[in-house]
This record gives structure tokens, C-alpha cells and sequence, in this order.
């Protein structure tokens, strides 16, 4: 494996993490239930506005199947160093796994209920039987899997329909939503510690449990990632260079061209969400989120493309060391998100508006940026990916 397919897998990360701030400070004080983005009112401006467009387009649904896509990568060339090393993946594999799931269910208990690593443990344990297939076999799966993401979907979509029956059931529904909202976004945001994490521990609870819904399609990221590094897709270098540079080509206009459309619909219905939110989700709307990660492989696939030119090794070079500490940054995002937004802190949630908190999410990025670049002059791992580390090798 070359330092340049290591680097791209970084940026790729590093990127991905500011795509997953930005949505994530929208709904932070909202509680699982509420508005992704936010809601508009008389009081809302021109910049507030442009910043749901800009989310909705280019962010949400585009960076968390980028985490679950390196996750999968990550994955694939772990288990290559450990077998190769003579080692037993499946049993590391699962002490990686063990880590995040318990440091996971911390984090979503006492910093923020929307946490993705409980998620990836639980997916993993399913990825880890993977561990020593190749790749017609990670293909046979991904059908499998991506079968399994359209069941999910209409089952989900059957039993939101049942629960809403008739106009009537839908107005109770929206009102009783509406009220629990509410009441959730003034403990979040005026909240002691404690009656937040109350809150935050209802909603945690929430959404691990409804996670089983996705559970197929953060398989088929996974699988993705794992088949990539398999068939060294990324890898720019040597005589396969051209005919991974054609794929990747491919990959790109056709995630693009099916992407764009689906990503605007996509965009439609999260601005109709933030003018007039509801509980009712239509079949369509299931359909377009389920389909919505595709335009991540435009990114994924535009940055490998220009991974060898001038400008994309700058590009790379600039995100790659907040990638390299995923992990620390990912929870400092939580601390410094919560701490700022939280009752328990200085509460700006309750009054700073979409435009306002995606200059938060900058301001919070850029000086992990600028501390990732200065941590990694001295040490070689953050401290949450060296315990992690001494974790998994006993």
C-alpha cells in the first residue's frame, strides 16, 4: 500500500469531518425528533437561508457514508497487516470493535446523542465475518446488502404509513411532536447537566435502537470501502494506474449524473422540512435519503482523481492530518458542540441561527485543522486513536 492511497484515505476523513459538524451543530439542541436543519421563522435572514441550501446540497447524507466508506477501507487493509503478521483479524477486529461500542455509548450518553460509533460497532460485528473473504465474495454481499437496504426501506415506510392513518392521526402526530420538541430544545439549551443528559440519553437510546433500519445500507458503505482497498481502486501508482484512473472516472459522471437529481430532490425536501417541518415521511422521501449517499462517491472519487496532481496532493496535504486524528477530533467536535450550544455552557443554542452556527462549525474546524497539523509535527497518533490502538493489541 502506498503513502498516497494512505494520505487520500486521510483527507478523505479529514474532509468528512467537517461535513458531519456542520450538520450535526443544526440539530443539536432539536433532540432525535426535530428539524435536521433547523426551522425558519420572520426573524430568519438571507444567511441563514443560503447556509440550509448549502447543507442540504453539498453536507448532509454526503460525509457520514464518506466516514463509513474509510471505516470499511480501514477495515480491509487492518485485516491484510494482521494476517500477514500472522495474526487472528476476526479476534482484533472484535477488540476494536468492543472499544469503540463501550467508548461509543459514553459518548452518546454524556456528550452527544447522535453519536456514530455505537453505530459502526454494532454494523462491524456483522462486517467483521468478512474478514477473510475476497472480492467476488465482498461483491456477492454487496448485493445481499443492498437488497437489504430496499426491504429496510419499505418496511420502514409500511409501518410510518400505518401510524399514519388518517389526516387526523397526522395533526395529533405533528402537534405531540411539536410539543416534545420544544420541551427538548429548552432542556438542551438551559438545561443543568444532568436534566441533559436525561435528555440526551432518551434520544441516544432512540436512535441506536431505531438503527436497525440502517443497518444494510451502512453495510453496503462498509463493504464498499473494504472492496476498494481490495482492488487497490485509489491506488494512482504503477502499471494499474491508468485502468484505476478509468474506473474511478466512471464512478464519478455516474454518481454524478444519478446523483444530482436525487440530490436535489434531496435538497426540495429538507428545505420543506426547515419552512414547515412535519412528522410525516412519504415513501418518495424514504427513498431519496436511501439514495442520497450516492452523490458521496462523486467526492470520494473526484478527490482519488486529482490525488495526483499538484493541486490534489495540496489538497490532500491540507486535510489529511485532521483525518489521521478522526477519532480525537470527532470527540472534540462533541465536547466543544455541546459545551457552547448546552444549558451546562454557555447556551448559544438557544438563540444562534442556521447561518450563525455554520460559522461556528468553520470557526470549530479550522482551529482542529491547525492543531492537527501541529500535533502530528511532534506525535504520530491523537490520544483517543493511541489508547485505541493499546486496545485492540492487549
Amino acid at each position: 500500500m502506498t503513502s498516497q492511497r494512505v494520505h487520500t484515505i486521510d483527507a478523505l476523513r479529514g474532509i468528512a469531518l467537517f461535513g458531519i459538524l456542520a450538520v450535526n451543530i443544526q440539530s443539536a439542541v432539536w433532540s432525535l425528533g426535530g428539524p435536521t436543519l433547523g426551522q425558519f421563522d420572520e426573524a430568519s435572514t438571507l444567511l441563514d437561508r443560503a447556509a440550509v441550501l448549502f447543507i442540504s446540497f453539498f453536507l448532509e447524507f454526503k460525509f457520514y457514508p464518506i466516514f463509513c466508506f474509510c471505516f470499511g477501507y480501514g477495515f480491509a487493509v487492518q485485516v491484510r497487516n494482521w494476517i500477514a503478521n500472522g495474526l487472528n483479524p476476526k479476534t482484533l477486529f472484535a477488540r476494536r470493535l468492543s472499544f469503540i461500542l463501550v467508548f461509543g455509548i459514553f459518548h452518546g450518553v454524556f456528550l452527544w446523542f447522535g453519536e456514530i460509533l455505537t453505530r459502526y460497532a454494532i454494523t462491524g460485528f456483522i462486517l467483521r465475518h468478512y474478514a477473510s473473504q475476497g472480492p467476488r465474495a465482498l461483491i456477492k454481499a454487496l448485493k445481499f446488502w443492498s437488497i437489504g437496504t430496499i426491504i429496510a426501506t419499505v418496511i420502514l415506510a409500511a409501518l410510518i404509513s400505518v401510524g399514519t392513518s388518517s389526516p387526523e392521526d397526522l395533526i395529533s402526530m405533528n402537534a405531540t411532536a411539536m410539543n416534545d420538541i420544544a420541551a427538548a430544545k429548552i432542556i438542551y439549551t438551559t438545561g443543568s447537566y444532568i436534566e441533559v443528559t436525561r435528555q440526551r440519553a432518551t434520544d441516544f437510546t432512540t436512535i441506536t435502537t431505531s438503527f436497525i433500519f440502517l443497518i444494510p445500507q451502512v453495510m453496503v458503505l462498509f463493504l464498499l470501502g473494504a472492496l476498494t482497498a481490495q482492488m487497490g481502486w485509489l491506488k494512482q501508482v504503477g502499471r494499474q494506474a491508468g485502468r484505476h484512473r478509468a474506473w474511478l472516472t466512471k464512478v464519478f459522471v455516474v454518481t454524478l449524473i444519478v446523483g444530482l437529481p436525487i440530490n436535489i430532490a434531496f435538497t426540495m425536501k429538507g428545505w420543506s422540512m426547515t419552512n414547515s417541518f412535519t412528522v410525516d415521511t412519504t415513501f418518495f422521501e424514504l427513498f431519496v435519503s436511501t439514495l442520497a449517499p450516492i452523490f458521496a462517491f462523486a467526492y470520494i472519487a473526484g478527490l482519488a482523481l486529482i490525488s495526483d496532481t499538484s493541486a490534489g496532493k495540496k489538497i490532500i496535504a491540507f486535510f489529511a492530518p485532521a483525518g489521521k486524528l478522526a477519532l480525537t477530533n470527532y470527540v472534540f467536535q462533541s465536547v466543544a458542540m455541546t459545551f457552547l450550544l448546552y444549558g451546562y455552557g454557555l447556551g448559544w443554542g438557544a438563540r444562534l441561527r442556521q447561518g450563525e452556527l455554520l460559522i461556528l462549525a468553520i470557526s470549530i474546524y479550522a482551529f482542529q485543522l491547525a492543531m492537527s497539523h501541529w500535533y502530528l509535527r511532534t506525535y504520530r497518533q491523537g490520544p483517543l486513536e493511541w489508547i485505541w490502538r493499546r486496545w485492540t493489541n492487549g
